[in-house]
């Protein structure tokens, strides 16, 4: 273990509260962000340890401390269980030996769907030791077809000729031979043809070792089936492999095959922009069309789909396409095909997506090209709800008529987009914020309200009343300036457990200390505690 991380794990011994240990320069910055999750009031779980060790792509952090957990002795033993065993097998297969040290008793049970499970996975992530160690438990537990299937898509090779080993009765058969082919491993295809000589290669199989990109792996295949063929098919799994030397090799072994559109649309789908070009180089009769440009598109391969418009300049996307790309802020290929196909890119389903991808030059660009492109009240609420206040300054530049209201106030307040809100607040002084809709008004603090919406909202509407759900939206959502201004709204209000209960899963300190000073009588709860350790 970790000297370093032993040092560390000892200011857990004893009860802490979360912020002395956050606060605690001994703890290391970028262990901090992991603490809140794994600790728990007084206690490390060794369960927990063990999951974060997963959700933290096995951060030394918490493989020592789990590890650490495993060693411990006396009252503070965690001992593990056969589910903290498949836990192990699932999140961090290096720790198998550890837990089954921890725990003498725990071993594989015949007929346990668990226990199969366990194995299953420890095989399916290569883990030879955690594999061996398990066997180890039950000598008279033998690995079955699906445990070898397993090591074979882990592509461990040593793995594999350990369960061939321990089991003599297997007999792999094509699919075992197919996933060998489809993982590359040359070792392991070459080791099953030579001892079991029943297994014979298929077209199926050679497609499989194409898909890998292993040009040694097809050979050795065609060398033990003569009668195999590398075909149009074949061609087409290599492609998928993005293995560019591969494939000119292969086209120069076999120049009656041709790469066709099928192919470069599947390069395209995968973002294999280095292939089509060399594809479209070597082979002159091929042409990209409309449909690779949109794979390209839709698969979001945004460098890709540039080169080919301006590699292409006759190739243009759909409307639906265009769209897509402009929602998804693609300005850089976006204004140059507008230019070039102003008419096919002008209507509101591409201002409707300019607006989403807060394109303000393409909604400037739209207004100019089209002058019957007039925004409605719908456009406006979209761009209160996605859009920036530039770009709803140039829909109310084309469209005078156009009204900002209390709608248009609540549908950027439910987006929490309060930039629009301070924006719209400001250029319109005399906005109209009246409410007879109480109901409608609570609902305004459910969200990130501002404390310049909250005034004006309750300046606006005196006799507006906040009741104990609004107190308690407020504390989960805003700010402790709104929330202090809801109870100076209502002085008859009292914050009660569930409100000191909201303030704490958002984290908000403010609020937190707001209620617990003006209301002496509510104190933390366990549920309350536990979740403060969360937030």
């Amino acid at each position: 273990m970790n000297p370093c991380s032993l040092k560390h794990l000892a200011l857990f011994s004893v009860p802490n509260p979360k912020h002395d240990i956050l606060e605690n320069p001994a703890v290391p910055e970028e262990l901090k962000q992991y603490i809140p999750y794994a600790l728990e009031i007084g206690r490390f779980s060794l369960h927990k340890a063990i999951i974060y060790a997963y959700f933290s792509e096995n951060h030394p952090f918490f493989l020592d401390l789990a590890t650490f957990l495993l060693s411990q002795r006396g009252p503070k033993r965690q001992v593990p269980n056969e589910y903290t065993l498949f836990q192990t097998a699932q999140c961090c297969p290096g720790l198998i030996p550890a837990v089954l040290k921890a725990n003498p008793l725990l071993r594989l049970h015949q007929g346990s769907e668990l226990s199969q499970a366990t194995l299953s996975l420890t095989a399916s992530r290569g883990n030879l030791l955690g594999v061996t160690s398990l066997l180890k438990t039950d000598r008279n537990w033998l690995p079955n077809q699906h445990i070898l299937d397993d090591a074979i898509e882990s592509k461990n090779i040593s793995l594999v000729l350990t369960l061939l080993e321990t089991n003599q009765a297997l007999h792999p058969n094509q699919k075992t031979l197919s996933l060998a082919a489809e993982s590359g491993n040359i070792s392991i295809v070459a080791y099953l043809l030579e001892r079991y000589p029943h297994l014979l290669p298929d077209q199926k199989i050679l497609c499989s070792a194409a898909r890998s990109g292993q040009g040694d792996l097809i050979a050795h295949l065609l060398n033990a089936n003569p009668r195999l063929s590398f075909d149009q098919n074949c061609l087409r799994w290599a492609a998928k492999s993005g293995n560019i030397p591969l494939i000119a090799h292969l086209l120069h072994e076999y120049p009656h095959l041709l790469p066709d559109q099928e192919i470069l649309c599947s390069a395209a789908r995968n973002g294999q922009g280095d292939l089509i070009a060399y594809l479209l180089k070597a082979h002159p009769h091929l042409r990209p069309d409309q449909e690779l440009l949109e794979k390209a598109i839709h698969f979001s391969h945004h460098d890709l789909a540039i080169w080919l418009i301006q590699t292409y300049p006759d190739l243009y996307p759909s409307p639906d396409s265009f769209a897509m790309a402009v929602e998804s802020g693609w300005t850089q290929m976006v204004i140059p095909l507008f230019e070039a196909h102003p008419d096919l890119y002008c209507d509101r389903k591409i201002l409707r997506a300019a607006i989403k991808g807060e394109d303000v030059e393409l909604v400037e660009r739209l207004f100019q090209t089209n002058p019957n492109l007039i925004p409605d009240q719908e456009i406006l609420l979209l761009a209160a709800q996605r859009g920036t206040a530039d770009i709803v300054t140039s829909l109310l530049r084309a469209n005078p008529s156009l009204k900002i209201d209390l709608e248009f106030i609540f549908a950027a307040d439910r987006r929490g987009n309060s930039e629009m809100i301070t924006f719209l607040l400001q250029t319109n002084p005399d906005l109209n914020l009246r409410c007879s809709d109480h109901k409608t008004l609570c609902k305004a603090f459910q969200s990130e309200t501002s404390q310049e919406l909250a005034i004006r909202l309750l300046q606006a509407n005196p006799d507006f009343i906040p009741d104990q759900e609004t107190l308690n939206n407020v504390t989960r959502w805003c700010s402790a300036d709104v929330a202090a201004l809801i109870l100076q709204a209502n002085p008859k209000l009292l914050p009660n457990q569930e409100t000191l209960y909201e303030a704490v899963c958002t984290g908000n300190a403010d609020t937190v200390s707001l209620i617990l000073q003006a209301h002496p009588h509510l104190l933390p709860d366990n549920e309350t505690l536990r979740e403060a350790a969360h937030s």
